[in-house]
């Protein structure tokens, strides 16, 4: 930029002049009040609280001992590029409204701060270069002005003017620069003070912001006092605290303000719509110095002025990248922030921010809460917690009915888990829940029977479970879903009745035919040996007649057997000590054939299972017949018994394999029907027998035929775990 007043050629004074050369001044007492003023004015650097009481001061000494009537002084503000009137004296209002802003390096004032040189006009109504027409109007003439100038910098220009023509000598311009130079002095030391005093104010507030913000179980009541605590500090005319809608969301109040900022608040609040929607996702602190060049419009602007608002600023509060509302920080007046105060509300507005954040977070968490809670209280289904000694420590409303139990007694006496389990259901349970807690669980499913303490109601139900550790890794509790089962249960008997009953049905007819056959060879035997009483009879009729009996006796209990089982007797057992039980039985029996090779084999550490132990034998044992009669002879029988585990459950799994011709393909899907048989003398209904108790038992049973001869049959029990 360049200047508009004349710069000096090489070799002429550094003083500007413009009219005739002066009168030195050097008598004594000019001289001695001259002196005494400057050292007043030096002396005075630390007496005053504020620049703009110092300045005030200052200029009243130089317009004493410059004798003149009338002064003023200009501060440079380096971000906007223009001086502004601080401290005046004598000027009237229009002259002081005409001379409040120059541009760097505009008129004489901004040509001094610009060059750093002094300027002396023994006539401004004359002078074309005066650029503010108020002051030619007032009639000023003589005027001088110096900078406020240290070895550093150049800080504004101090201006004297008279209204008599007047040219200032060498040493009234040295007394005034002296002043100036004392100025500069003073403004930059009260500059570094400011901001060694603001950086322990702020260091002080910041942490009283954060223990007030870390101190509530509600932040958003410390609130208030960090508004508060942040316009004391920064000497503000008022501070508040504006929430948008996304903040406005969590429930809080609209702003956080202090009973001015309120009883201001519609202007106040169209300045912020407006930054904000200026703002968009920008995160740093807008810095309004003079709101008569703020980007806001014109109607909010007379908004402002009408309520004499100053300095602005604007820290966005920035939350999950969003602005959630405004931190807003007005001044009294026009005023030049400092850096310090700047990084002040930043650093506060990010502090309030992050309150802010906690707040959303800590509200979304209780709703999640709230959520998950309503799940597991109005769930139909049993979920409870049990923790390392066995105490339950939570039961949704469903476990509380199921066992009779009230809330508070949960709370406060903790009982025993197992003391509701049946007693022959106990020690399988507590094994479950240890081998959960040990990490050591394959199996997480288990069926019990539970009993309330105060009731003889046996229910049914059916539990998985799983282990919820501590922060630390540690196992905390066991954490169980269950159905009560019992309703399940009864209706699979009732499905297993009614389809024995379906069975019996279609046996009627077979029953009556298998049982008439031996019954007649009988009965033919018993005519014959009648007609030959008293002669020599064949014995070859009572063999026959005895071996129909015996057939006919094993229908009947095949039948027996099939139609109505005994009671099942429930225990838990290891299925290796079944199988080999029955196959030393088998070989020792009648059935038993030197030809036939039966063998057995079993994986180690297998796990038991729970059922009937005669009604497992029975399914071991009819395979081994069916195998037997397949082979004929000779040949071989395998017995294999094995761990089979999924996604989901553990199992046993027995498979018996014979060598014997197969089962042919067409009647592969009869073979566990009642009655049914290739055989030319059996019952048909060993399969059936062995697919029933089997499915009664929770298992499955199947058949393969490989490639080659030989058929395999696999029963598969669900394991206990």
């Amino acid at each position: 930029m360049q200047p508009i007043c004349p710069q000096p050629q090489q070799g002429e004074s550094t003083i500007q002049r413009i009219g005739p050369v002066p009168v030195e001044k050097t008598g004594t007492s000019y001289l001695k009040s001259a002196g005494r003023a400057v050292n007043h004015v030096a002396l005075s650097l630390l007496s005053f609280s504020r620049l703009e009481d110092l300045l005030q001061d200052a200029l009243d000494r130089a317009l004493e001992v410059m004798e003149t009537e009338a002064g003023a002084v200009h501060l440079l503000d380096e971000h906007a590029h223009e001086l502004r009137l601080v401290a005046q004296t004598g000027l009237p209002q229009s002259v002081a409204a005409d001379a409040d802003r120059y541009r760097l390096g505009e008129g004489l004032p901004g040509w001094v701060a610009q060059t750093g040189e002094p300027v002396v006009v023994d006539d401004l109504t004359s002078d074309s270069r005066v650029t503010r027409r108020m002051a030619r109007a007032e009639g000023y003439r003589g005027f001088a002005a110096v900078p406020l100038k240290t070895h550093l910098k150049t800080y504004g220009a101090i201006q004297v003017v008279t209204h008599a023509r007047r040219t200032f000598s060498q040493e009234e311009v040295d007394i005034l620069r002296a002043i100036g130079t004392q100025i500069g002095l003073g403004i930059e030391n009260g500059r570094l003070i400011l901001e060694l005093r603001l950086k322990m104010e702020t260091e002080s507030l910041l942490r009283r912001v954060s223990s007030a913000l870390n101190a509530h179980s509600r932040v958003e009541e410390s609130f208030p006092f960090v508004i508060d605590s942040v316009g004391r500090a920064l000497n503000a005319r008022r501070s508040l605290m504006h929430l948008n809608t996304w903040a406005r969301a969590l429930r809080l109040p609209y702003e956080y303000a202090e009973a001015d900022a309120k009883k201001n608040a519609p202007a106040i609040r169209a300045l912020i719509r407006e930054l904000e929607s200026q703002m968009g996702g920008h995160a740093s602190v807008l810095v309004l110095e003079d709101l008569t060049i703020a980007p806001v419009s014109a109607a909010t602007r007379a908004k402002l002025e009408k309520q004499r608002a100053g300095s602005f600023l604007v820290a966005p509060l920035m939350c999950d990248r969003r602005i959630a509302g405004l931190l807003l920080v007005e001044a009294q007046r026009v005023r030049q922030w400092q850096s310090a105060e700047v990084t002040l509300v930043e650093t506060v507005a990010n502090q309030m921010a992050l309150a802010l954040d906690r707040i959303r977070l800590e509200k979304n968490l209780r709703a999640s809460e709230r959520q998950f809670r309503d799940l597991v209280e109005t769930a139909r289904d049993l979920i409870f917690q049990v923790d390392r000694h066995g105490r339950i420590v939570y039961a949704n409303p469903v476990v509380r009915s199921l066992l009779q139990l009230k809330p508070e007694e949960i709370r406060s006496a903790k009982p025993w888990a197992f003391e509701f389990v049946h007693p022959d259901d106990r020690e399988p349970l507590r094994e479950h829940f240890t081998r959960i807690l040990r990490g050591q669980a394959t199996e997480h499913h288990i069926n019990y029977r539970v009993a309330s303490h105060d009731g003889p109601t046996v229910r049914w139900v059916s539990q998985n479970s799983s282990l919820l550790r501590a922060p630390g890794g540690r196992a905390r509790v066991v954490q169980a879903f269950a159905r009560d089962v019992t309703e399940d249960r009864r209706l699979q008997r009732e499905m297993l009745e009614a389809n024995r009953l379906a069975d019996l049905g279609r046996l009627a007819a077979a029953v009556a035919h298998e049982i008439r056959n031996p019954l007649g060879t009988i009965v033919s035997c018993i005519e014959l040996l009648q007609q030959d009483v008293g002669t020599q009879s064949d014995p070859r009729l009572v063999k026959v007649a005895t071996e129909e009996a015996a057939h006919l006796n094993d229908i009947l209990s095949d039948l027996l057997t099939f139609a109505k089982p005994g009671e099942r007797e429930e225990e838990q057992f290891a299925l290796e000590e079944v199988i080999d039980d029955t196959l030393r039985l088998f070989r020792h029996s009648a059935r038993g054939k030197p030809g036939v090779e039966i063998a057995f084999e079993s994986c180690s550490a297998l796990p038991p299972v729970r059922g009937d132990r005669q009604q497992i034998r029975q399914v071991v044992w009819n395979l081994l017949v069916n195998a037997l009669d397949a082979v004929g002879v000779s040949g071989r029988i395998a017995v294999a018994l094995e761990k089979v585990q999924d996604a989901t459950h553990t199992s046993v799994v027995v498979r018996v394999q014979d060598t014997g011709p197969g089962i042919p393909a067409r009647v592969l899907d009869q073979i566990f029907q009642p009655f049914f048989t290739t055989k030319a003398s059996g019952s048909g209904l060993g399969l059936a027998i062995v697919d029933r108790l089997v499915r009664e038992h929770g298992g499955t049973v199947t058949v393969e035929q490989p490639d080659g001869e030989g058929t395999t049959f696999s029963v598969r029990l669900p394991a206990v775990m």
